[in-house]
């Protein structure tokens, strides 16, 4: 559990120093001690469940699989930063089948 709060506490740290508000979705945002953990690790930061604002939280991560999923098989680039002008990352090898 220490794993995995820390994990993705130091993972947000790195778009961010200050988050303001964590919503979490997926499995973790039905375990109570991964929203504990992230608030005493993320302190200022308001964690909640993506719950809070009306949405499935395990749907989100299916929409942002679908969404990751289109981007390659119409080999359409994506910014994987937050910074301003990050290059353009296509997904995959162009050898894979589309």
């Amino acid at each position: 559990l220490a794993y995995t709060v820390e994990s993705i506490a130091s993972g947000i740290e790195q778009v961010t120093s200050a988050p303001g508000r964590v919503l979490v979705c997926g499995g973790g945002a039905r375990n109570g001690r991964i929203i504990d953990g992230l608030r005493a690790r993320l302190s200022g930061a308001c964690v909640d469940s993506i719950a809070v604002v009306g949405a499935d939280p395990d749907s989100i991560e299916a929409i942002a699989f679908a969404w990751l999923a289109h981007q390659r098989m119409t080999a359409t680039p994506v910014r994987l930063s937050t910074t301003r002008r990050p290059p353009k990352r296509n997904l995959a090898p162009s050898n894979l089948p589309r």
